[in-house]
């Protein structure tokens, strides 16, 4: 097999010289995990972000209410809510795909967002079919696979939007979908 060539070949290895005892130091140490008081159990952390409701800031943010007809012949439209910076860069669009029983307003969501707009990110939140607003619009559901979904919503996306780039995030079943659509 030939040697790489390109922007790899300039990596430093990773050191692999063994110490005393033998064995290779590991190559990155990260500190221990500690936990903040109240939130010490898994149970705790799973239920925090409910318990305590977060305002993101989100309304900093221009918004824009987008509609994507699928073409599958359902009549079926996914909603998608799009936030701008307030001075966009030359960056690419972000768009955020939810997990099982999720949707575009889940905090998961809007959070990712808020951080991502406050870095000059143009942010998509997108509905898949049949959630949040989407549900009375859609006669079929999401699914893991329906991969065509987001095939047809980046095919709608207006040029300006993704002249930059588009960056898929997904959590979740969403992520699931994402990396489906990736692969094929």
């Amino acid at each position: 097999m030939p040697p790489c060539t390109g922007p790899m070949n300039s990596i430093p290895p990773i050191p692999t010289t063994a110490d005393a005892s033998g064995t290779a130091p590991p190559p990155f140490e990260f500190p221990s995990f500690v936990p903040r008081a109240p939130w010490w159990g898994a149970d705790l952390k799973t239920v925090r972000s409910v318990l305590l409701r977060q305002s993101y800031g989100l309304e900093d943010f221009p918004e824009k209410r987008l509609r994507f007809r699928m073409p599958d012949g359902t009549g079926d439209v996914l909603h998608g809510i799009l936030n701008q910076p307030v001075e966009p860069g030359d960056l690419p669009l972000v768009v955020l795909v939810h997990g099982l029983t999720g949707c575009a307003e889940s905090h998961y969501m809007r959070a990712t967002a808020a951080i991502l707009l406050r870095r000059g990110l143009t942010v998509m939140r997108l509905n898949l079919r049949g959630a949040g607003p989407s549900r009375p619009f859609c006669v079929e559901q999401y699914h893991a696979g329906r991969t065509e979904d987001l095939r047809a919503v980046l095919g709608q996306m207006p040029e300006h939007l993704t002249r930059s780039g588009i960056v898929l995030v997904g959590y979740s079943l969403g992520a699931n979908q994402v990396l489906k659509l990736l692969g094929e």
